[in-house]
C-alpha cells in the first residue's frame, strides 16, 4: 500500500515538472523578441518585411520612416554583433490595429516569426500604415518573417 502511494506521489510531481519546463520554453521564446519601435505610419501599400543585420541598413530604413516627420523617430541603438533587427510594415489597415511579432516555430536550422495585427478594429476609423521593429539575438539559424 505504501509503495502505491509513493508511485502516485512521484507521478503527480513529475507531471508538474514537465509542465513547468514547457512553460519555461514558451517564456524563453517570447523573451527573445524585444520591441524597439512601433508606430502607425510607414507609407507602403503592400506588406513588407526586413531582416536587418547592420547599422547602415537600419539607418537607411529610419531615413525613409522620418521623411515626413519633424522631429523624426530616433534610430534605436543595436549591437549587431549580438542582435538582428526584424521589421514588419503591414500596409494600410483601419485605425486601432497594431502589428505584434511572435516566434511561431524554432528548429535547429530555422526561426519562423509571424506578425499579426492585434487590437480593436475600427471600421469607421482612418486608414493607417503601421509598422513594428523588433530585435532578436543573433544566431546562425535562418530567420523568416511572415505577416498574417
Amino acid at each position: 500500500m505504501k509503495s502505491l502511494m509513493v508511485v502516485l506521489v512521484l507521478l503527480t510531481f513529475s507531471c508538474k515538472s514537465q509542465k513547468k519546463g514547457t512553460e519555461a520554453n514558451t517564456a524563453q521564446q517570447e523573451d527573445q523578441l524585444v520591441l524597439l519601435v512601433e508606430d502607425a505610419y510607414f507609407p507602403v501599400e503592400t506588406p513588407v518585411t526586413h531582416i536587418i543585420e547592420d547599422a547602415k541598413t537600419l539607418k537607411a530604413f529610419f531615413i525613409k520612416v522620418n521623411r515626413t516627420r519633424k522631429p523624426g523617430i530616433p534610430v534605436p541603438i543595436v549591437d549587431f554583433s549580438k542582435e538582428t533587427v526584424l521589421v514588419a510594415c503591414v500596409g494600410g489597415v483601419r485605425t486601432g490595429l497594431s502589428p505584434k511579432m511572435k516566434i511561431k516555430t524554432e528548429t535547429a536550422q530555422t526561426i519562423e516569426v509571424i506578425t499579426a495585427l492585434e487590437g480593436d478594429e475600427d471600421d469607421q476609423g482612418a486608414l493607417s500604415y503601421p509598422f513594428c521593429v523588433y530585435k532578436i539575438p543573433k544566431s546562425q539559424k535562418q530567420i523568416t518573417v511572415e505577416i498574417l
